[in-house]
This record gives C-alpha cells, structure tokens and sequence, in this order.
C-alpha cells in the first residue's frame, strides 16, 4: 500500500469514494434539491471495536469469540469507516458492562482506573479522529442486556462517563453490589436490571456536549421495563432502529444479501404512542472489520448547510438532539420531510395556528425510481397507526395541507424506492389551535433620503425608509448594489428607519439602493420600495496630483513627464497611452467600452511609452524622490503585458507581478487590494499586432 500524506483533504475524500464506489454507492452530501436548506451526511450509529467483542478480523468474526480478541481498536474502526467505506461520520457504542471483560483479554489486569480511563480513551479517540467537512468520529456505550425480556440494549451517544454494574452478584437491586476500589467498573453506578429509568435520569446528570442523546438498540416487545416512560425518558432518546445488522455480517460488499431482515417499525409506532419522541435509524451493529463497507443501511443526519463549514461534531450531535435524521436501507438516498416554506423539517416539533402545509421529496444521485411514498399520523395515547395516512404511487413527491384547529399529532414519512429498499423520516409533532392568518396586504415601503439621482461626493449618507401597516412594522431593512440584506433602526424623532452608510469610501459612480420592510401580522408579509439611484462621486476626495511627477524608462532612457495638475482619484488609475487618443485607445484595449470614471487618460504624443523589449521603470515624485520601482523587466522581444499582484510588494520581485501576452492587457482595472501606499506602478503593456505600437501603456494606480 501506498500512502500520499500530501493529498489534501477534499482529494482524498474522491479517493476514498472511488474506492467505496466499487461496493456502496456513493453519497451526495450537498442536495439534490439545490434550495433545500440542509446537507446530508452517511454513517452508522451502531458498532464495536477490541474493546468490547468487535474488531474482529472478517476470516474469523464471529459471537463465540472472547471478548477483546479482536485486531481493531477505536482508532482503526474509525479509520476504516472514513478512508475505506468513506463514510461521514462512525459511532462506536462499546458495551458497557464488557470493557472490563475485554481488558482481561487484551490490557490485563483488569483495575478500576484502566476501565475508566479505556472509555475516556475511546472518546478521545473519537474526537482525534474527527475532521471538520470530512469525518466526524462519535464514541459512547451500548448500556444494557438482553438476558430477560424486560431488558434491553440502549446507545448513550458522547456520555463523558461510563454507566454500569459490573461486578455485581444478583444484579437485581437498586444498589452497586462491588466493592469501591477493588471491582467496581464504572464512573456512575446504573442498575442492571428494573433500572431504566434510574439509566435515563444519569444520563440526562451527565449529558454530551449537545445534551442527553440515546437510541434504541434492536427493540423487542416489553424490553426497557415495558418502554417505562417518563419526562428522562423523553429528554434521554431521540431515536430507534427500525433496521438493525446482520451483527457479524463478514462480506465487505455493500449488497442487501447482508442485512438482517427483522424489521423493528411497529416497536417504533408503539413507542410514538406512549409520548417518546423518536427518529429511525438503520443501523450496521458491525463487530466485523469492514466498518460501512459491509451493509447499504445508512442513518442519514441533516445538517444546516449555511455555514462554511457544516460538518463538525457538535453540529451532528446537535442534529441527533433535533431529531434531524432517517434511515435508509440505500447508501445515498436524500430524503427532504418539511413544511412548505422549508422552516420545519423532520424532527421538529411545533405549532400552527389553524392549518400546515408539508411537503415529502425523494432523491437518488443514481436516478433511482419510487414506487410509493406513505404519511403516517398519529397522536400520542391515541392507539398505534395500522395503516398509511396518505399514499401516493410511482411519484417522488407529495404535498399536502392539513386544516385543524386542535390536538397534537405526529407525522413521518415512509418511502419505498423502485428497488424495494425503505426510507423512513423522523416524525414532526404539530400542535394546532384555532384560527390562521388572513392578513395578506404588505406594508407599505418608500425610501425617502437620498433623493433618486442625487449625488454624493466624499460624505457619509443616511438612508431613510419610511414603512407602514396596519398591523404594525416588524423590520425594515435595506440593501446597496444587491448585497446582503441589513436591518435600519428606527428613529422616533425623524420617525423614519435608518441605516448609516459609508458613501465616502464606496466606489465612484452609480449605486442602486433598496428597501423592504416585514410587518407585525400572522403572515409576516414583506412590502419593497421602489429602487433608488444615487451617484456617488469621490474623485477629489483624497486623490493625489501627480503634476510634475517623472517615469524613467531605464533601458532607453526616457524620461516622461505627467503634465501639471493631473491627479489620480483614490483607488484609481492613470493611463498613459503611448500616441494614442483616449476613443481610439478605448477601442483597441476595451472595444470600445469607455474608460472607467475613476481613471485619468493621457496620451504621451510618442515620448512614452516605448516598449520594444527589456524595459524597466522607476517613479519619481515632483521632488526627484523615487517613490516606485525598478520593476521587473519586460521580455527582450516585447509582446507582453506585466500587470502587479500586490502593490505592498517591492516592485524588482517577480512575485510582484503577472507577466502574460500583451492581448491580456487591463487598463484602468484590474488594481489588487493594496495597502494604502499611496502612487504605484500598476502595469505596462506592449500592444500586438503591426502599427499597434501607438497603444502601448504604461499605468499608475493610486493605492489608497
């Protein structure tokens, strides 16, 4: 094996999806559905490294091997998971009452410190191995048994803490029976049995980063002391599997042959009923060394895609807090659960006042067909839903409205792709009361200073809106030239809504202003003013006469003077053609497009420029004193055109400067972000093509 430590990260992420291709299909992060408000990331939330009974190698893994006897600690489980199945983000859930057990295998002897620091171990390890946009590494417990039937297997996501029992003898009652320093295995004590509720309360003392996160680990009827319930339980649990394994699948082929067939919905319909709060997820239980590559089954998390950067651990684990996921029985299906206007999504738990309007949308990057899209409703108490809502056939959509004006129900979604394979959405809970929103008129919005066509010269400006409703104004807000949208304050003495703005330094010419303003009503509507054009001009505001100042051209020795009282605007440019007037200059250079308004124009009359090859310039001041320069050269033959990259630079660097063929020539634009230092040598260019030489230039840029 190669390894390339000098690929960064997004070229090695296609590679590790080149490879992954070969088995799973390869996820899309970002949406099909472009304006969808989310990403959507890929994983597991459900597997085991050597320090419980995974990690076992695929020519051997199986459920009678010895606990810890595995090859694959945390780290490498994680590191499978990214750089082989390509995956987004791996849980490890470590039982929680083995870790000692598998220490005896693989760390003996076994003591009270090392098994607690093992699980610290294992969130670290986590968090090493955590990239933000590239893979984000989640470690916890599998708390729990199965031995009776009132038990059962729960994930706690990211606990700082490990819960447990071990080592106790009965195992039965509300008290630790080990003996404290010698055989207690755990940082907080949690009863092996009857005690789930007692879990639920320690769990939401010691929370992750994101608050109490846990899931229901392969559920079976009256486990988990009946699903007992109460407000822990509740703040505890945000999710259940509804498909689970095969535990000790062993094949790295990514094919449906390999899923366990238990489909565990109907423990998740029952759970809605009694209040829980529950998403699905589609889980691998993988204790084989093929972490991801082994199973199509995929937990999908939905994260706020407006960020830079919208991978990062506290953002997937504040995703799993909101219910913000679906499992998938495909490795790259996008599945979009939300209201009409995209402020709610699966997970979300709100009110409408009288009605609410959801829309279902499935996506494949393959193209893969759906052959029935289901709504499943319920309210909690109400009895577990024996059929579908609302049905839809051979369609990748639905939208529908309810109209209530009571109750509390529950809706998720469960699709069906041509293929057979099943997507399933975490529920909304909508709470209805009376009544809707009938206001639709919008304010009414005006921009009343500046004037339209007033110009501006070197002087800040306040813009005044003035907006109003019957309902009453929310927010006004205004925007220049199309940018970002900035929120006026309201001025009771001018009773208008104003936004300070910085006209002084702004760019030379025509700018658009525009306003809007939200009002006070249930429909929250948006009125627009009537654009406003505004010139500004800051020409004289700090530019700088260069009246008297020379240009040295060193190999010919020419000497150019610029004419007294010329000046060059700030942030702006002095072009000097070489015998050239400025409309026929402006057609060869810019075919004919005007000069822009911040940029002076002299025709030298055939003293300068003359570029034949292997020039140079200096700069001097009125006083004689250089102020820029020597550049670098221009080719021997000539035919270039040498445009500066960073004015802050030495003018002899050749980093200083881009040196391209002459047609590339920019006069009067092109300036990079300066340093305020005032008059430079921005650019000299050759002009191709017989008897052009009379377009020649050289240019100053005034830096400021």
């Amino acid at each position: 094996m190669i390894v390339n430590y000098e690929l960064d990260e997004p070229t090695a992420a296609r590679i590790r999806q080149s490879l992954a291709a070969s088995a799973c299909e390869v996820q899309q992060n970002t949406p099909i559905e472009t304006t969808f408000g989310y990403n959507y990331y890929y994983g597991s939330t459900h597997s085991h490294s050597n320090w419980s009974d995974g990690g076992q190698p695929t020519t051997g893994c199986s459920s009678g091997n010895a606990y810890g006897s595995g090859t694959f600690d945390p780290a490498a489980v994680y590191d499978y998971a990214r750089n082989s199945a390509g995956l987004d983000y791996w849980v490890i859930n470590e039982h929680n009452h083995l870790i000692n057990d598998a220490m005896s295998t693989n760390n003996p002897p076994v003591t009270e410190t090392k098994v607690r620091q093992r699980y610290a171990d294992g969130l670290a390890a986590a968090n090493a191995a955590t990239v933000n946009g590239v893979f984000v590494g989640v470690y916890g417990m599998e708390w729990g048994v199965s031995t009776n039937a009132d038990q059962g297997h729960v994930t706690l996501l990211e606990t700082p803490k490990l819960f447990g029992w071990e080592t106790c003898t009965t195992c039965n009652g509300p008290n630790a029976e080990c003996t404290a320093g010698s055989n207690c295995y755990f940082d907080v004590f949690t009863p092996k049995r009857f005690g789930y509720l007692t879990m639920y309360k320690r769990s939401v003392e010691n929370p992750s980063a994101a608050g109490a996160l846990g899931i229901f680990c392969h559920p079976s009827t009256g486990e988990f002391d009946n699903y007992a319930f109460n407000a822990d339980a509740d703040a505890a649990m945000q999710g259940i599997a509804v498909r689970s394994g095969l535990a000790f699948n062993t094949a790295a082929t990514c094919a449906e042959a390999n899923v366990a067939t238990t489909d565990y919905s109907a423990r998740w319909r029952e759970t809605l009923n009694l209040g829980f709060h529950l998403g699905p997820v589609a889980d691998h239980d993988a204790h084989c060394n093929n972490y991801g590559a082994g199973l199509p089954n995929r937990t999908v998390y939905l994260l706020p895609n407006g960020g830079a950067t919208p991978l990062t651990k506290l953002a997937l684990l504040q995703a799993h807090k909101a219910r913000h996921f679906f499992a998938s029985e495909d490795s790259n299906a996008q599945l979009v659960f939300a209201t009409a206007d995209g402020t709610k999504v699966m997970g979300d738990i709100w009110s409408a006042a009288g009605s609410a309007s959801l829309r279902v949308a499935v996506y494949d990057p393959g193209a893969e067909g759906v052959s029935t899209i289901e709504v499943w409703r319920g309210q909690i108490g109400g009895g577990v839903p024996a059929s579908a809502y609302r049905t839809a056939s051979n369609q990748s959509t639905l939208s529908f409205t309810e109209n209530l004006t009571s109750g509390t129900y529950y809706y998720y979604v469960h699709a069906v792709q041509a293929d057979g394979n099943d997507l399933w959405s975490a529920p909304m809970w909508i709470t209805y009361g009376p009544g809707g929103c009938s206001d639709a008129t919008v304010p009414a919005v005006s921009i009343t200073a500046p004037a339209a066509g007033a110009t501006i010269a070197c002087a800040n400006t306040t813009i005044q809106v003035n907006a109003t409703d019957a309902s009453g104004i929310a927010s006004a807000q205004v925007r220049i030239d199309g940018g970002a949208w900035t929120n006026a304050t309201w001025n009771s003495t001018t009773s208008r809504y104003e936004l300070a703005w910085s006209s002084s330094t702004a760019t030379s010419g025509a700018h658009t202003i525009e306003a809007r303003a939200t009002d006070a009503s249930c429909g929250a509507n948006v009125g627009t003013a009537t654009p406003v054009n505004v010139t500004v001009n800051n020409a004289a505001c700090s530019a700088t006469n260069v009246g008297g100042w020379k240009i040295t051209q060193l190999n010919s020795t020419f000497n150019y003077t610029i004419p007294a009282g010329t000046t060059i605007p700030a942030n702006g440019y002095l072009v000097i053609g070489r015998n050239a007037g400025k409309a026929a200059f402006e057609t060869f250079w810019r075919a004919g497009s005007p000069l822009p308004a911040n940029v002076v124009y002299l025709n030298a009359a055939d003293t300068m420029p003359v570029i034949n090859g292997s020039e140079t310039y200096d700069l001097y001041n009125a006083a004689g004193t250089k102020i820029d320069g020597r550049t670098i050269a221009m080719g021997s033959s000539g035919g270039s055109s040498i445009r500066r990259n960073d004015p802050c630079l030495a003018a002899n660097l050749a980093s200083s400067w881009t040196v391209a063929a002459s047609t590339t020539g920019t006069p009067g634009t092109g300036a990079a972000a300066g340093c305020a230092k005032g008059v430079v040598i921005n650019e000299f260019s050759d002009a191709t093509g017989t008897g052009n030489f009379i377009y020649e230039f050289i240019e100053l840029h005034n830096d400021k």
